[in-house]
C-alpha cells in the first residue's frame, strides 16, 4: 500500500493488490503442482509386500472412497480396510480408543 498525499495509507488501486496477491485460484494451484515438480521423476516401488491395515474416514475430504479403496490393488500381502463412519481425515486424533484397538488388533495379528 502507498502513501496518500498526507501520509496516510491509501488503499491499492486493482492492478496493484493484483500485482501484491498475485491470482489466488492460480496460485494455489501453481503451489501445488511446484511441490509435486520438485518431487522429480520416482522409480516404481513395486508393490507392498508387507501386512497392511487401512484405516479410513468415510468423511475424509482429502482421500476419497474409490482411492481409498483401490488401495488395495498394491499390496501383495494381508490387507484390511476399515472405514469409519463419521471420521475425517484425521482418525487418530477425532478417535484414538477405536484407531489404538484397531492397531493392537493387527499387531497381534502380525508379531515381527
Amino acid at each position: 500500500m502507498g502513501a496518500g498525499p498526507f501520509g496516510a495509507q491509501r488503499r491499492p488501486r486493482r492492478s496493484d493488490r493484483k500485482a501484491l496477491v498475485g491470482d489466488r485460484q492460480s496460485a494455489g494451484h501453481g503451489s501445488c503442482a511446484a511441490w509435486y515438480r520438485a518431487r522429480g521423476e520416482r522409480a516404481p516401488i513395486g508393490p507392498t509386500r508387507v501386512p497392511t491395515l487401512f484405516i479410513w474416514g468415510e468423511a475424509d475430504d482429502t482421500v476419497g472412497r474409490i482411492a481409498a479403496k483401490g488401495t488395495a490393488e498394491f499390496i501383495q500381502a494381508d490387507y484390511r480396510f476399515v472405514p469409519l463412519p463419521c471420521v475425517g481425515h484425521y482418525a487418530a486424533d477425532q478417535v484414538p480408543a477405536e484407531v489404538n484397538k484397531l492397531l493392537l488388533d493387527h499387531l497381534a495379528r502380525h508379531p515381527v
